[in-house]
């Protein structure tokens, strides 16, 4: 069965938490959806892809967060223990 592919959501730099835990950047939108999918199968519901204003990347979210240690305590999470890439985007 296929899923549906979520529309990406267009988004400020501080829209809902601040902080943003990044685990990819995609020019195309279809490789954000599977990278997007497979961390949703691994169990990080709150994933989503979105488009920062003048960028043409598509930036797969793995969650969004007021408190930048609750950021880094899931990219250390993604790092070690799924050895995937990701980095926090600090918000203003």
């Amino acid at each position: 069965t296929s899923q549906p592919i979520s529309k990406p959501v267009t988004v400020a730099a501080n829209a809902d938490g601040k902080h943003l835990v990044i685990v990819g950047n995609f020019l195309q939108a279809v490789n954000a959806n599977q990278r997007m999918a497979e961390l949703k199968k691994a169990g990080f519901n709150e994933v989503e892809v979105v488009n920062f204003d003048l960028s043409e990347y598509h930036t797969v979210c793995a969650g969004r967060f007021d408190d930048i240690n609750e950021a880094r305590r899931l990219v250390k999470k993604l790092k070690d223990y799924h050895k995937i890439d990701a980095y926090v985007r600090i918000g203003s």
